[in-house]
């Protein structure tokens, strides 16, 4: 008689040091396509991380990657960039849990999050002088600053790829572009003006195409630091505020596709919606994916269906019943 024989078994220590390696391979991949600004590389390893920490209890890590992926979605670097250092803590703090007390030193070591490098403003000036007075007094308390001496020369310097200024300085008179005409050009960069009119039609037409500040030559260099701090502040919660309104987009749209699939689970199995949401759920939790994807995948499948069924067509009218020869 020959003894059965087992399978060895799975090591679950193996598995956890596996994850924290490949933990930390995404978080690499990460930062890379973050620095390349490719969101669409980010918002797949975000999804990936966001259903497997699950499978090591890994909540931080989770709820991080599914922000991650959240920020991706609304298309905005500078969210997706704060969902990373977010992430970065979360896997420091929740991949050591993971493994088990014999295996002391396995981890991921503490994320190196860069400081942020100093505000870049763009000053985009015909003066020469005025242009470089005012550069070494926003240099000699911390900006970073390129200059430009036309609207052609700035708009060259952005398109470069290598230019992201954090804010523009625009003269409203210079010869060839004005200031107006480049600030409708600036795709992304907030913008303040600079002019040596006092008319009320100039400040405006400054304030209708959405600048952040507005100063009158001439130009003392100290009022400028104080204009310039200020117009990033009022950028900064712009930015916020059309962050937090494509983050409610986003929910508002997930919450309707939600919707949608709970009711054909509602008409398919002639189920409340209570039961339609939890066997939704339930679904989603099975494959590990998120409720929302699985909503849209039903919602495509409803839609697929509808397409390909048959035009409804009326029975045809049942012959006229004949004389009944039964005797």
């Amino acid at each position: 008689m020959t003894a059965s024989t087992k399978s060895d078994p799975i090591d679950v220590t193996d598995l956890c040091i596996a994850f924290a390696n490949s933990l930390s391979t995404h978080l690499e991949h990460v930062r890379a396509a973050l620095d390349r600004g490719d969101l669409a590389g980010v918002q797949a390893i975000a999804h990936t991380l966001s259903g497997s920490a699950a499978s090591f209890d890994c909540r931080r890590v989770g709820l991080a990657a599914a922000e991650l992926d959240r920020c991706c979605r609304a298309a905005d670097l500078a969210l997706c960039r704060s969902a990373f250092e977010r992430l970065c803590i979360a896997a420091y703090a929740d991949a050591p849990g993971v493994f088990a007390d014999e295996t002391p030193g396995v981890g991921l070591p503490p994320p190196a999050v860069a400081p942020a490098p100093a505000p870049l403003i763009l000053l985009v000036d015909d003066d020469a002088l005025l242009v470089a007075a005012l550069a070494r007094a926003l240099e000699t308390h911390g900006f970073r600053v390129r200059t430009a001496d036309s609207g052609a020369a700035a708009l060259a310097l952005l398109h470069m790829g290598q230019l992201h200024p954090q804010l523009a300085v625009l003269d409203i008179a210079m010869p060839g572009m004005s200031g107006l005409e480049l600030a409708a050009q600036l795709e992304g960069v907030p913008y303040m003006f600079l002019s040596a009119s006092s008319s009320a039609d100039v400040a405006e037409r400054a304030a209708e195409c959405g600048a952040v500040g507005y100063l009158l030559k001439p130009i003392d260099p100290a009022q400028l630091l104080p204009a310039v701090r200020a117009a990033l502040a009022c950028a900064a919660e712009i930015q916020d505020l059309r962050a937090a309104e494509q983050r409610l987009t986003l929910a508002l749209r997930e919450g309707r596709e939600t919707g949608m699939a709970v009711g054909l689970l509602m008409e398919r199995y002639r189920i409340d919606r209570h039961d339609a949401l939890r066997m939704l759920r339930s679904h989603a939790r099975s494959s590990q994916r998120k409720l929302n994807d699985v909503a849209v995948e039903l919602v495509q499948a409803g839609e697929t269906l509808n397409a390909l069924a048959p035009p409804r067509q009326d029975l045809p009218a049942g012959r006229a019943r004949g004389p009944d020869r039964r005797k």
